[in-house]
């Protein structure tokens, strides 16, 4: 039986989440569409193309769970420009989820370009979804993203995104666990949830990440 994330991590160097916990929010809609891991039986090759790049996805089920696929959003991020998650299925993405006022997010963030660098022409992503601005508001906008990227030398390809709450289910059932500041997923080539943790810790992330690009 899968167990939810936050039972399977410790609460590392972290912020106590003070609002993540209240008021969970309805389930994010996802498009309903087949499984992609069960695609059409096809002998035309134009079918056989588009199995092998099966994007854009999306799945009937989804959750914060290890070894469920992440439900999908859609944030605007620091050049202003959307990014959808799924379309990003095929790559290892780190989802960082962080407020502003949140000295261990801050910690995490500097450590970003450095971090990324040390990957090369590796398909690895890292993500910053800032949840709450410098106020403690669930109001982010295109201001605090840009600021949060220019403080902290975080490149355009590793976005910065304006986050809203339907991503955050305390319970793992409809999204993502956040309960402490960062929290922080690790997400396959398959766009399954791999690993997480509440809190940060640099050397842990790095070794799922290893553990992910081993098995290329």
């Amino acid at each position: 039986m899968r167990l939810i994330l936050l039972s399977l991590t410790l609460i590392m160097y972290a912020c106590t989440a003070s609002s993540p916990a209240e008021d969970p929010p309805d389930a994010p809609v996802v498009e309903e569409v087949e499984d992609p891991s069960e695609p059409e039986d096809s002998s035309s090759e134009d079918s056989a193309v588009e199995e092998q790049t099966p994007s854009p996805i999306t799945w009937t089920d989804c959750g914060g769970m290890l070894g469920d696929h992440p439900c999908n959003f859609i944030y605007r991020d620091q050049t202003d420009t959307e990014w959808n998650l799924y379309d990003h299925y095929g790559s290892i993405i780190i989802l960082d989820f962080s407020a502003m006022w949140c000295g261990p997010c801050q910690s995490a963030a500097n450590n970003i370009a450095s971090h990324m660098a040390s990957y090369g022409a590796q398909d690895v992503i890292w993500v910053t979804v800032l949840l709450q601005d410098e106020s403690r508001n669930r109001d982010v906008n295109l201001a605090d993203v840009q600021s949060w990227a220019s403080t902290f030398g975080i490149p355009a390809d590793s976005p910065v995104l304006q986050g809203d709450y339907d991503v955050v289910d305390t319970t793992a059932v409809d999204g993502i666990p956040v309960v402490s500041w960062p929290t922080i997923v690790v997400i396959d080539r398959e766009m399954v949830i791999y690993q997480g943790v509440n809190g940060w810790s640099q050397a842990m992330i790095e070794g799922w990440v290893d553990e992910l690009l081993a098995l290329d």
